[in-house]
């Protein structure tokens, strides 16, 4: 551990001694050699947050994957085309490997192992790569390397491009990098709630849109599960739907319907903290999904009973909610007003928490529509209609 950390601290001097070096760069760049610097060192404090047990050859990746903006700005930096044509990544690619070609020299005589060099040529050569060759590629340390510096443009170049190229610009940026994140980074991304409240509705917006057009439900249908057929597109209703060619089934793809409950106790709302991902460590309304032949109101007290060992009464529809903010595809979330009528509460494998809170101190962490939810029951209690 404390080679690593020498090697660490000695590639840092390094990245300080090129970026002095090429300091006469600085007008070229949209955020100057230093915030390239600091790039590189938001990055490293991604990976090391993301994989504490990082190894060197990943942690010298971070710092020195966008070396190229600084040796070669013009080229290296300032794409001004469309994010999401070919040439943007060809852009990309040539750019990664500039980074690698500059730096495996230095690497070299600074006496780093050929083992460490050559996973680092991989990981920097990989790292703006589309999100399917990341997927395909498989590789632990990539996918943190993409992850890391994914939310490290959040918290270190965002800003600067925002005011230098406007929201249309910085939307395709992030459109890009949500592409060709792994998607337990995507995920994760989502979950993750920036301090920037315009990035996060960026970041979230744009989340949301990817999972529409590439929706996890569909992955699970590449044949026809009543006749084994590999299923084709077709519009049906206006919608590009897979279909069998050869049965005519087609998938639909519904929303699926769930329910959830606003339980009061002495005048504070139960809430229930996910152990699980996605959306780990967000509150939500006990509830669930509705099985094949249940009522809906049946669902809901047994969700509640299996999450929480509570019993309860449903006494009244608060609304119907659309979940559009879930990665894993859009659901209708029926949402009632119910009573606690036994039971000691307890935690199950989904849940690290039971809390009661008031109306004025909900967390600022609530998943799906259940804060929109717990509002519009407020106001209908209000009025006195419930």
């Amino acid at each position: 551990m404390c080679i690593m950390n020498n090697t660490i601290e000695k590639a840092k001097k390094i990245l300080e001694q090129i970026c002095r070096r090429f300091e006469c760069h600085d007008k070229d760049i949209m955020q100057g050699v230093k915030g390239e610097r600091l790039h590189a060192l938001d990055v490293l404090d991604w990976i090391e947050k993301l994989n504490p047990s990082a190894s060197t050859a990943l942690k010298l990746a971070a710092l020195f994957h966008d070396i190229d903006r600084v040796v070669t700005p013009k080229v290296g930096g300032g794409f001004k085309g469309d994010r999401s044509s070919r040439a943007y990544l060809e852009h990309k690619k040539l750019h990664a490997k500039r980074s690698v070609k500059f730096i495996v020299p230095i690497l070299k005589k600074n006496n780093i192992k050929s083992d460490i060099i050559k996973r680092i040529n991989f990981l920097i050569t990989n790292h703006d790569d589309t999100g399917d060759k990341v997927e395909k590629l498989n590789d632990q340390d990539l996918n943190y390397l993409v992850t890391a510096d994914s939310f490290a443009f959040f918290t270190s170049i965002a800003p600067k491009l925002f005011k230098a190229e406007g929201r249309g610009r910085i939307k395709d940026k992030i459109r890009f990098m949500v592409s060709k994140l792994p998607d337990s980074a995507r995920i994760f991304l989502w979950e993750y709630q920036l301090e920037n409240n315009i990035f996060n509705s960026f970041k979230n917006e744009i989340i949301k849109e990817f999972y529409i057009k590439n929706n996890p439900r569909e992955k699970e249908y590449n044949f026809c599960p009543t006749c084994s057929n590999q299923l084709k597109r077709k519009l049906v209703d206006r919608q590009r739907l897979l279909f069998c060619p050869k049965c005519n089934f087609v998938f639909w793809n519904n929303p699926k319907p769930v329910v959830s409950v606003i339980l009061k106790k002495q005048g504070k709302i139960l809430l229930i903290k996910r152990a699980k991902t996605p959306l780990k460590n967000f509150w939500c309304l006990p509830g669930g999904y509705v099985n094949y032949s249940e009522k809906p109101e049946s669902a809901l007290i047994r969700e509640v009973k299996e999450e929480t060992n509570l019993d309860i009464k449903v006494d009244k529809l608060v609304g119907v909610y659309q979940i559009d903010n879930d990665p894993r595809g859009i659901n209708l979330d029926i949402i009632y007003f119910g009573s606690i009528i036994g039971g000691e509460s307890r935690l199950n494998k989904e849940s690290s928490e039971v809390r009661y809170f008031s109306m004025d101190t909900l967390p600022k962490l609530i998943a799906y529509k259940h804060r929109e939810a717990i509002q519009d029951w407020r106001r209908t209690i209000n009025r006195g209609n419930l």
